[in-house]
């Protein structure tokens, strides 16, 4: 197959400056934090997009939550070179393929997670829950909306969102859907914690 090349459009500035969730010894292995707090799911990031990319960012503030797409750069040969291993570091739990986990540990490091958009401060966005590193090279970023992103079979979201309008932006009504979801916190591996099922 041939290779692509993919363009970056931002870099993450965090508190978080190691990954917690490395593979190691043919596995996925949890590392002492550097700073606990900093893993916290309401810790505020910045998304800094490249001036290059003039325009990319109008309009974002209409959305309350975004999907960022980040590639986890920390992952070195031999994490890409995993192919099974326990979902989350737990060894409880049994030995899967890669491609039925979200470990960050793949042949291609592409994460990706919902977070809330703060504010924007010209080609910088404030988020609250990214678990990406410092340092992270941003490859995309979407408006997060539960109707584009899951079907009407999927469980809904525990939460809120706010579709079509932003909390603090007075030119648009909101639209606001709660909804839930069952699955563990895979896409944000760093929080290391499991949602609950309800309903």
């Amino acid at each position: 197959m041939n290779d692509m090349i993919l363009k970056v459009v931002g870099v993450v500035r965090s508190d978080i400056k190691k990954p917690s969730l490395v593979a190691h010894s043919g596995d996925l292995n949890w590392e002492s934090k550097d700073n606990p707090n900093s893993h916290s799911a309401e810790n505020i990031s910045e998304i800094v997009i490249d001036p290059d990319y003039a325009g990319i960012l109008d309009g974002i503030e209409d959305f309350s939550h975004l999907l960022v797409i980040y590639w986890a750069h920390k992952v070195d040969d031999l994490g890409r070179k995993l192919t099974r291993a326990h979902p989350m570091g737990r060894k409880d739990l049994p030995l899967v393929g890669i491609f039925a986990t979200c470990s960050p540990a793949r042949p291609n490091p592409v994460l990706a997670i919902a977070v809330r958009l703060v504010e924007r401060d010209g080609y910088t966005l404030r988020v609250e829950g990214l678990d990406a590193i410092d340092g992270s090279p941003v490859i995309d970023i979407k408006p997060y909306l539960p109707s584009y992103f899951f079907s009407p079979l999927d469980p809904p979201i525990m939460g809120e969102v706010c579709i079509g309008g932003h909390p603090q932006n007075p030119r648009q009504e909101e639209s606001c859907t709660s909804f839930r979801t069952t699955w563990y916190t895979v896409l944000s591996p760093l929080r290391g914690r499991e949602l609950e099922r309800e309903g």
